[in-house]
């Protein structure tokens, strides 16, 4: 999370009642547990993407699973419980990662449309784009990063546009 463009983002949600997946890493909810709380507060159903955002593919079994397992220990924190989804890294994840998560009692969840908001920095362009790639599908999930300016900037239009073009939010939840 972001001190404040996370706040941002929530509240953009909430205005036009869209829930969300939160995918936190650990290490930035030591200091910011309270809007990992309010996420959970506002209906989002908030996961764990390990200690940090790094790519586990290639780190050897104990870096991989210490992250794992220290991303979940920091986000259940101000939680008060294990969060029950997990959100690899960069998508990369190999079998037996999958099956360390599972022995935690989380489930894996991925994205179908990158938003590229990590690459795409005018917000008008942002939502131009994405607004576009989602009214192709008619469905999705969508990767969104809460600590980009640029996706704070941008989510309120991109929200407005998708109800306007009939596109509904959805959450996943685990069982």
């Amino acid at each position: 999370p972001h001190p404040s463009r996370t706040d941002r983002i929530l509240l953009s949600l909430d205005a036009g009642q869209w829930p969300a997946n939160f995918f936190f890493a650990g290490e930035r909810v030591a200091s910011t547990g309270a809007i990992v709380r309010a996420a959970r507060d506002l209906g989002h159903v908030v996961g764990s993407e390990g200690a940090r955002t790094e790519s586990l593919k290639h780190s050897t079994l104990k870096e991989a699973s210490r992250s794992i397992g220290r991303g979940i220990q920091l986000v259940a924190g101000p939680l008060g419980t294990t969060p029950a989804l997990f959100r690899f890294p960069y998508g990369l994840s190999t079998p037996f990662l999958q099956d360390f998560v599972a022995e935690h009692g989380m489930r894996t969840m991925d994205w179908t449309l990158d938003s590229l908001d990590w690459k795409i920095r005018d917000p008008n362009e942002l939502r131009r784009y994405l607004v576009g790639e989602m009214s192709k599908r008619d469905r999705g999930i969508v990767l969104l990063h809460d600590t980009l300016e640029q996706t704070a900037l941008a989510l309120p239009g991109i929200l407005a546009d998708l109800r306007e073009r009939g596109i509904h939010p959805a959450v996943v939840v685990p069982n």
